[in-house]
């Protein structure tokens, strides 16, 4: 007699080990999301005092690769390398102040400027990270300030935004 309250336990949780097999789900996903660009831009420049503007625009065919496989540009990646330290400050062609976010900071938050002294990664986003927010697409200008003339390389990897907003711009597709 000891088994039956056992039998009926299984009996009464035979739904919970073994569930149906239910319907494939629709792809729920967070967004916005990214995937990487092909076209990176890359520029060197001297940092002083008085700072240097480095205006970095991934083209293609001349213009703005604003869009790719039908996707609008919404950040960039810098990877940097500087000889000595450096302040940076980002803003669009178009003179938009933005906000630059270093990669590698264990609990990484978005700042008017960063410093390098050597390698950094930081990532510069074209408009706010929310769902409705309509992509930007444009160029980066870095304004890289030193205390003494300093060499700095700069590659900027754009990434285009998958899902979560649309772009009003002209058509460009990579091929």
């Amino acid at each position: 007699m000891r088994w039956l309250p056992v039998a009926l336990l299984v009996l009464s949780l035979s739904g919970c080990v073994a569930p149906e097999e239910a319907a494939e789900d629709p792809l729920v996903a967070v967004c916005p999301q990214w995937v990487e660009g092909p076209d990176a831009a890359t520029g060197n420049a001297t940092a002083v005092p008085g700072g240097v503007a480095l205006v970095l625009e991934p083209t293609r065919d001349g213009d703005l690769a604003a869009l790719h496989d039908g996707f609008p540009l919404d950040l960039y990646v810098l990877e940097v390398r500087s000889e000595g330290p450096v302040v940076a400050r980002a803003a669009t062609t178009d003179g938009r102040n933005l906000l630059l976010r270093d990669a590698a900071a264990a609990e990484p938050d978005s700042r008017p400027s960063l410093a390098a002294d050597g390698e950094a990664s930081w990532a510069v986003y074209l408009t706010a990270v929310t769902h409705g927010t309509p992509a930007d697409p444009s160029g980066v200008v870095l304004n890289l300030t030193a205390d003494a003339p300093t060499e700095v390389a700069v590659t900027a990897t754009p990434w285009y935004r998958v899902c979560g907003a649309v772009v009003d711009a002209p058509e460009q597709r990579s091929s």
